[in-house]
């Protein structure tokens, strides 16, 4: 069965480097002289080449507090404690198209009425919780 989001323009946006630098705690993410509310949206990813492993880690934004503070689903393996350079990839974009997509189809089915506000954000909420038990279980298993 074909669902909503198959038709969905899925292109991963390419990564582009976050202002300033970052530290984390758990899972708030700091910045030094930062843009967090102008540059990032809840649902797109920060990826960080971690100092310690030096493998790139990504974590899911779910708040943006201020232009330098803001959190993410999970923890980076463990906390930056130094200032750090990170990039933001909009995957936000690509879950707001998908949130659409998923309500109009469920729209269509029920009414012919026009798509309500409350109902994009309802999916994009449902898009962005499927992302983070994605993102927990990628964890999980390594």
């Amino acid at each position: 069965e074909k669902c909503a989001a198959d038709d969905v323009d899925q292109t991963i946006p390419e990564p582009s480097p976050g202002s300033g630098r970052m530290i984390s705690s758990g899972c708030t993410i700091y910045g030094m002289e930062s843009a967090f509310m102008t540059e990032m949206a809840v649902g797109d990813t920060i990826m960080v080449q971690h100092p310690t492993s030096l493998r790139v880690e990504e974590r899911t934004v779910v708040g943006i507090l201020s232009q330098r503070s803001c959190t993410v689903g999970s923890a980076f393996s463990t906390d930056l404690i130094s200032t750090t350079l990170y990039m933001i990839r909009k995957d936000s974009i690509v879950l707001q198209r998908e949130a659409e997509a998923e309500a109009k189809a469920t729209r269509e089915a029920e009414t012919e009425q026009p798509l309500e506000q409350d109902e994009v954000s309802k999916a994009l909420q449902k898009q962005l919780e499927k992302r983070l038990r994605k993102e927990a279980a990628v964890l999980k298993t390594r």
